[in-house]
């Protein structure tokens, strides 16, 4: 409630500005044209988000043949232009407004998945954890900012206690996809009760989508019994 007094206030005095291309916005960050021009993507592999040709099969090739405890994999955006801008401006330039532009983003998605019936709400999100040592010299998880906009948009409540990062592991984006693999193993934790839960993962940006599946792993070895993940943006490789 008092968020909303202060965005009606900051209105009155000055209408909202499109993060991208500066002309008034209405009631978010990014005006309708700009939403528009956006790189959706409108299909893509159920338990990975790759982008996939326009017919054809609900899975990329790896997800046929490798198993994995995602249930269902959504991202709403290509991370192509203007999107990488919003979600680097995010994560290293400390533009914490952009938290808010990412999750309404996602938001606009996933509601639409709950709408068609491609996903089921989820009882908690918890987003991607970082380890501490990252978290201190960061002072924010970017995927638990954009989560935040995500639970008063969904009114589901975010976890961010439960996943524990305890490997300070190198960053995924400067590693092969066999490294990644083998970097992420091991290098979280579940703590407290999970059991029978519908649980969504947050996250900006899915690369091989390594980390997320080691997270439904562990999640589903807990005894959740069901792990979304929810990315911003995904990679086409």
């Amino acid at each position: 409630m008092a968020t909303n007094l202060v965005d009606s206030l900051l209105l009155a005095i000055e209408p909202w500005r499109c993060v991208l291309c500066r002309d008034t916005a209405y009631g978010m960050d990014i005006c309708a044209d700009c939403i528009d021009d956006l790189p959706w993507l409108t299909r893509s592999c159920r338990r990975c988000a790759l982008p996939l040709p326009s017919t054809g099969i609900p899975l990329c090739g790896n997800c046929i043949h490798v198993p994995a405890d995602i249930d269902h994999c959504i991202a709403a955006l290509a991370y192509d232009y203007p999107v990488d801008r919003l979600v680097t401006g995010l994560k290293y330039q400390r533009k914490l407004l952009f938290a808010r532009v990412l999750g309404e983003l996602l938001a606009i998605r996933i509601k639409e998945a709950l709408v068609y019936g491609e996903l089921e709400i989820p009882e908690l999100i918890m987003p991607v954890p970082m380890h501490r040592w990252r978290l201190a010299r960061r002072t924010y998880n970017q995927a638990e900012e954009i989560a935040r906009w995500l639970q008063r948009d969904l009114r589901v409540p975010v976890e961010s206690s439960q996943l524990l990062r305890v490997r300070n592991t190198p960053r995924q984006t400067s590693l092969s996809r066999a490294v990644r693999l083998r970097n992420i193993h091991g290098a979280f934790h579940v703590r407290g009760n999970v059991a029978d839960k519908r649980i969504a993962l947050v996250d900006d940006v899915i690369t091989t989508a390594a980390t997320v599946r080691e997270l439904a792993q562990i999640l589903k070895r807990a005894g959740a019994a069901e792990v979304q993940v929810w990315a911003v943006a995904r990679t086409d490789s």
